[in-house]
């Protein structure tokens, strides 16, 4: 099987999610959350490494290893979230029904929908936590493999607390 065919496999398990969105319970919003973002953490942790590691190769700056690792993560992680967007756009239209007739179009509005809901998230995320959160743990543990998920991680929760109140507030206007 294909990369192609793993990753068209994986989106449309995202997709499909029997998790209902008006679920309130704490148990139903984190099964929720855990179905829309762990495949994308999967995804990010593997390209944060690939990243972090591709630039170690060429310099032992720590900063440099760090964006390397944020940048890497950034591309398996919205790489994804807009194919899994991108299907479930095509297998499922919005509420009204109604949907962009040209793929250009789709991609719009699936670039606006990620914007609406990571935006804010990601401009702290890319820009300050996870590059201090890569650099702090590469020269405190002193491993670029280790460093680079211990600091992803640590980033991460910083992430969430910003990109899940967006997601919430997003569907309360949908």
């Amino acid at each position: 099987m294909s990369v192609q065919l793993h990753l068209q496999a994986l989106a449309r398990w995202v997709v499909n999610s029997p998790v209902s969105d008006r679920q309130s319970d704490r148990r139903g919003k984190l099964a929720e959350w855990t179905r829309r973002y762990m495949p994308l953490e999967i995804v990010a942790t593997l390209t944060a490494l690939a990243g972090g590691l591709l630039v170690s190769v060429f310099t032992a700056n720590p900063v440099a290893i760090a964006f390397g690792g944020t940048w890497g993560e950034n591309s398996g992680y919205y790489g994804l979230a807009f194919v899994r967007d991108w299907l479930a756009l095509n297998e499922r239209p919005s509420a009204d029904g109604a949907r962009p007739a040209t793929p250009g179009g789709r991609a719009w509005l699936i670039g606006k929908r990620l914007v609406w809901e990571f935006g804010m998230a990601e401009v702290l995320d890319s820009f300050v936590f996870r590059p201090f959160c890569m650099f702090a743990a590469t020269t405190l543990i002193g491993s670029v493999w280790i460093g680079i998920i211990v600091g992803k991680f640590a980033a991460d929760v910083l992430f969430y607390g910003v990109a899940i109140v967006f997601y919430e507030l997003g569907k309360r206007w949908k």
